[in-house]
């Protein structure tokens, strides 16, 4: 097997960039839009949900800690990241 080494990142880019082209846009039902590509952005004009919510709640535990009572050492927001 023939042994070609690797380009870095901004090669690639370039590489990706020189062989993409631009598409043409048209407007259509979004019934029809399965597998389409959006020609800009698309912004909700209200939060969803409308308040703070974590993708995952839960506690950290050791097993030694399990059968006894547990203090709460933190309240770690959505987006926040924890103290150290």
């Amino acid at each position: 097997m023939e042994n070609k080494s690797a380009i870095s990142l901004e090669q690639a880019i370039d590489i990706a960039f020189s062989k993409a082209e631009k598409l043409d846009t048209e407007k259509i039902d979004y019934i029809k839009s399965v597998g389409r590509i959006l020609a800009k952005p698309v912004y909700s004009d209200v939060n969803m949900p409308p308040f703070n919510k974590s993708a995952m709640d839960g506690y950290a535990c050791t097993k030694e800690d399990l059968g006894k009572w547990l203090d709460v050492l933190e309240v770690i927001p959505a987006g926040n990241v924890p103290f150290t």
